[in-house]
């Protein structure tokens, strides 16, 4: 097992070259765990909740500092249903690209 001391090492050398802001975050607030600020004091710097900052603290007790990586993101899900979405790009297709014999009706530009 680690002592402090080094998985502060470890953790100090992850933030040099760090590119990810959120990962860098999240690496800072171990950090800053390891330095003996409490979980209010963290939350407080980063503007996240006590939960938030618990959550990190535990993965990383429990997995290591690998496990504090991103997975996967979903993101706001969409306003429009898949159905939706399909009616609202078949609207925006000019007749002719959707297959309408056109060309002697009207003149239309593909």
């Amino acid at each position: 097992m680690k002592s402090n001391v080094d998985e502060l090492q470890d953790v100090e050398n992850r933030l040099k070259t760090e590119k990810s802001r959120r990962m860098y975050e999240r690496y800072q607030t171990i950090r800053l765990h390891l330095m003996g600020k409490p979980v209010q004091e963290i939350a407080a710097i980063h503007k996240r909740t006590s939960k938030t900052i618990g959550t990190y603290i535990r993965s990383y007790q429990e997995h290591g500092l690998d496990d504090l990586t991103m997975k996967f993101s979903t993101g706001k899900p969409p306003r429009l249903t898949t159905e939706q979405q399909a009616q609202v790009k078949l609207m925006n297709r000019s007749p002719c690209s959707a297959g309408h014999n056109c060309h002697e009706h009207m003149k239309c530009k593909n």
